[in-house]
């Protein structure tokens, strides 16, 4: 009894903390950039959870800034539960932007309060702008 009570703890546990899958109509939110679509697909319970993409993990926050969709990024950044320096696949919204060379979106961020400096996994936004050769992030973070 003892054992199929901590298997089912397990079970439980990994199921809550895996990434959950972003729905096709969510995706074509983003890909379009459209913000109503967006708003009915997701719930509040949303905004700061992990979501699978290509078997990697990112918050509805860093799809944006991956997929570019501005409005969509404005949108999720307004909202007042969103939490800014939230971490999924090992990297901060901040750390996508410098990735992707989303200067506008990294400096929205900032402005929002996001967390510049902060380092996951030995890597700081600064690292990322440098490893993907995103100079203009360089520039604005040596700055700033």
């Amino acid at each position: 009894m003892k054992l199929l009570f901590t298997f089912t703890i397990c079970i439980f546990s990994f199921t809550f903390l895996t990434a959950q899958e972003l729905t096709k109509d969510t995706f074509l939110a983003f890909k379009a950039d459209n913000v109503s679509s967006l708003k009915s697909h997701i719930s509040d319970k949303d905004l700061n959870a992990c979501f699978e993409v290509n078997e990697a993990q990112y918050t509805l926050l860093s799809i944006s800034i991956k997929m570019g969709a501005s409005k969509c990024f404005e949108y999720l950044l307004n909202q007042e539960t969103i939490e800014l320096n939230k971490t999924c696949g090992g990297k901060t919204a901040a750390q996508y932007t410098a990735k992707y060379g989303k200067l506008e979106m990294l400096k929205q961020l900032k402005k929002a309060g996001a967390n510049l400096s902060n380092t996951i996994n030995d890597k700081s936004v600064l690292d990322y702008a440098k490893k993907y050769k995103q100079e203009e992030i360089i520039t604005y973070l040596s700055d700033n």
